[in-house]
């Protein structure tokens, strides 16, 4: 009999297969992990995103100027790029906030009227659509012009496919 000191060629190859599928089963495994992450990442910044901007929203609407015959609430545009115009006391002295769209950009304005800069504009990256709806007492309403505040404000977002909204009562 004959004795041997290391592998057969066909030893070896299967060595090799079955590191190969190993390898090729971690692989796997490994990018659907790491696909599934960015699923949830993307997601996650969305429902920041939309929680964050309702917030700020609800806040400023809530905190609306009233005075009789002033116009401190407007919203002229309609869905889906609805536009808002308010003079708020969310942050103490009043101020001109706008939410508007400039292309398919969506966009925060803040004017201080006390401090003699330039209006800060801040692009909302994610936004898709804004609609908005206003409650008259009645019935609910795509645009406002009128001088008192609505009763309530209705508000969707859609970012990223996907709709956020929020009711506020006024």
């Amino acid at each position: 009999m004959k004795e041997t000191n290391g592998f057969t060629l066909v030893e070896i190859l299967v060595a090799l297969l079955i590191t190969a599928l190993i390898l090729g089963g971690i692989s796997s495994t490994l990018h659907a992990v790491v696909s599934a992450e960015e699923a949830v990442d993307t997601a996650i910044k969305g429902d920041r995103l939309a929680r964050l901007l309702l917030n700020r929203m609800d806040r400023e609407i809530v905190s609306v100027v009233r005075k009789n015959s002033f116009a401190a609430l407007v919203a002229p545009g309609s869905s889906p790029q609805a536009e808002i115009i308010l003079w708020t006391n969310t942050y103490g002295s009043p101020r001109r906030v706008e939410y508007t769209w400039k292309g398919k950009r969506f966009f925060r304005i803040e004017e201080d009227p006390v401090i003699e800069h330039p209006p800060r504009e801040v692009p909302i990256v994610g936004v898709e659509e804004l609609q908005m709806d206003f409650f008259d007492g009645e019935t609910w309403l795509s645009s406002w012009t009128k001088p008192e505040v609505p009763l309530g404000v209705r508000i969707v977002l859609i970012i990223e496919g996907k709709k956020y909204g929020s009711i506020i009562d006024l």
